[in-house]
């Protein structure tokens, strides 16, 4: 006797169309895993992400800014720069009126030479009180194979009425490993020139959260 098989079903169908999406998500999740560490800022700094003073002559623009941790208020983990109530983000705020830059920076390792990655976060700045003649930028960069891949400026310039308050946006950039499978991230800001005034009540600070970097589609 022939045996008689039953089409599939509707739900049947759509069964097999949800493992294929989930399927489909798990690959693209591999592909989009973040590799730095502690990325989002919810963990206290310690050894992932470090915090460098004084002139870089690998800045993007080429800017040489000079300084060091007497002229930060802050370099490190605040509230304040968290894009979500309650949480942490990356922060740097200068405390005086000289030329003065900072950087947090982030070694990854153990990637594929001369292979693209994409570094991606939020980036903002705050400008409060008063402020003149002022040149102030925040980025972020990705060193790696091709040199130094930087983001655009984020400038104190920017605002023609000296009082910003800007919302966070998402910033792209890419690079391939080096030859030793290394990227390093780093995350600036630059006063480039000494403030032209005796009113020195004013804040600079950068701001950046939740950054990552994966492998480029």
């Amino acid at each position: 006797m022939k045996r008689k098989f039953a089409p599939p079903s509707h739900c049947h169908l759509a069964a097999r169309a949800l493992c294929s999406i989930a399927v489909m998500l798990i690959g693209f999740s591999a592909c989009a895993q973040n590799l730095l560490i502690n990325g989002d800022f919810e963990a206290p700094l310690g050894t992932n992400w470090t915090v460098v003073y004084g002139t870089d002559n690998t800045s993007a623009p080429p800017y040489e800014a000079y300084g060091g941790p007497g002229d930060f208020a802050i370099a490190e983990r605040t509230t304040f720069s968290s894009r979500n109530a309650g949480g942490m983000g990356a922060h740097l705020r200068v405390n005086n009126d000289g030329q003065m830059h900072a950087y947090f920076k982030q070694a990854v390792s153990g990637l594929t030479p001369g292979t693209s990655y994409t570094l991606s976060g939020w980036m903002k700045y705050y400008q409060g009180g008063f402020k003149l003649n002022e040149k102030v930028s925040i980025y972020f960069q990705a060193v790696g194979g091709l040199g130094t891949n930087s983001t655009m400026d984020i400038s104190a310039n920017d605002d023609p009425d000296n009082q910003t308050n800007l919302v966070y946006h998402q910033y792209f950039v890419t690079n391939t490993a080096d030859a030793n499978g290394r990227i390093e991230v780093r995350l600036h800001l630059d006063k480039h020139i000494e403030t032209i005034c005796c009113d020195k009540q004013y804040i600079f600070n950068g701001l950046w959260d939740d950054m990552a970097l994966t492998l480029t589609p």
